[in-house]
């Protein structure tokens, strides 16, 4: 015989994102399960052959551990322990680096009972993702127009007068290709002086 301790540890566990929390009675010794069979062995308790029959646990950490062992490659993540490693991820690249680390050789972070740590790296993932390439390339700010030049009355007056002056049948077009020609300037870049002379040139018929 020997002494043992009986206690409650905490457990916790994660599925389907969820975490739950419990207590669960577990014996621990002083002594490893290797020790009990070599003190049984010398006291002639147990022969060869009883030795060979028993298989003693793996380690004594499976017993006290405080959370039942999971099946084989399979690894439970505590959110909590990664928070602050994924929080300092400032690209993409370095999110997937800490997704190959955390999740090892075995993929822990694919196990649906890591889904709340899976989780927190595909909302990191969104908070750091790159704009789109057109975003990246379009200017930030449409230039804003230029403000339109109040008309000069005195302009608009004078080319009334010589439209109302022009022969018949000219169109506005035909005016202002003549107004060009006689001129050297186009009408809606005339002055007023240069208005007067194309009156003065077509005072009584054609310009």
């Amino acid at each position: 015989y020997v002494e043992a301790y009986l206690a409650l540890e905490k457990r916790k566990d994660v599925k389907d994102g969820m975490t739950r929390h419990w207590m669960t009675p577990v014996l621990d010794v002083d002594i490893t399960p290797q020790q009990m069979l070599a003190a049984a062995a010398s006291a002639g308790q147990l022969g060869p052959a009883d030795q060979r029959s028993i298989t003693p646990p793996t380690t004594r950490q499976a017993l006290t551990s405080g959370q039942a062992p999971p099946p084989p490659g399979a690894t439970i993540i505590d959110p909590d322990s990664i928070t602050e490693a994924v929080m300092a991820c400032e690209t993409p690249d370095q999110l997937r680096d800490l997704w190959r680390r955390v999740s090892g050789k075995e993929g822990a972070l694919q196990d649906p009972r890591n889904a709340e740590a899976a989780a927190m790296f595909a909302a990191r993932a969104e908070e750091i993702k790159p704009p789109p390439a057109d975003a990246a390339t379009a200017p930030e700010r449409a230039a804003p127009p230029e403000p339109a030049v109040a008309a000069d009355p005195e302009i608009e007056a004078l080319w009334t007068q010589i439209s109302a002056g022009c022969p018949k049948g000219w169109s506005s077009e035909k005016l202002e290709t003549e107004f060009e020609a006689a001129i050297g300037v186009a009408a809606d870049e005339a002055t007023a002086d240069q208005m007067r002379s194309y009156l003065e040139l077509s005072t009584g018929g054609a310009g």
